[in-house]
């Protein structure tokens, strides 16, 4: 909660031009910004101190590193072509990689690394249809976006298959979902069922 306040307090101005979002709390004025500061600021240091004494070291110190990312992103990288992408794919591959240490399961880096991939295609591949702002348009071309797709598809299996001859359940399923998705964004029709899926509120893109 602490970061997603932190994200719209540091949007505000450019949310308050946009027909959706100006409707939010902080563009609206409905809450100033000293109180969501507040606010996030509390939520923050609320999780560090709560998390010092309730996980382990190794979960805080990815927990960290959670918090470091999110906050990048939304000072420096957010506008950055693809590296903005690449941060909010590690965001959730350390919630991955946090869950999965709390409930004490083994994992390797070659799961971590194809799930991360897989993030990543899902994440181009939503951005691509929707919500692109003009300045990225060039850099997302259908080629481009084609080849990320590819190369994000494809090493995961040459990971996992070099480095254990088989793929886990868990992973085989999220490729599987990830190659449909890829391959349904190229057919307009299929474009309103994937934004309900993924809860896009935004016109859809051409």
């Amino acid at each position: 909660g602490g970061l997603y306040t932190f994200n719209d307090i540091i949007d505000a101005k450019e949310d308050s031009r946009h027909p959706i979002k100006k409707h939010r709390p902080i563009p609206s004025g409905r809450i100033s910004v000293r109180s969501a500061a507040i606010f996030s600021i509390l939520l923050i240091a609320g999780g560090l101190v709560a998390g010092s004494f309730l996980i382990s070291d190794e979960v805080y110190r990815l927990y960290f590193i959670f918090i470091f990312l999110n906050i990048i992103y939304t000072l420096a990288f957010k506008k950055i072509i693809y590296l903005n992408l690449a941060i909010i794919a590690s965001t959730h591959t350390l919630r991955f990689v946090m869950g999965a240490t709390l409930a004490q399961h083994s994992f390797i880096f070659t799961d971590i690394a194809a799930f991360y991939l897989l993030l990543f295609n899902v994440a181009v591949t939503i951005h691509s249809m929707f919500n692109l702002k003009p300045y990225e348009t060039p850099f997302y071309t259908r080629k481009a976006v084609a080849c990320i797709q590819a190369l994000c598809l494809a090493l995961p299996l040459l990971l996992l298959t070099y480095t254990k001859y088989t793929l886990n359940l868990p992973i085989a399923a999220f490729w599987s979902g990830a190659l449909l998705l890829s391959l349904l964004s190229y057919f307009k029709y299929f474009r309103p069922f994937i934004a309900k899926i993924f809860m896009i509120k935004l016109s859809l893109k051409n």
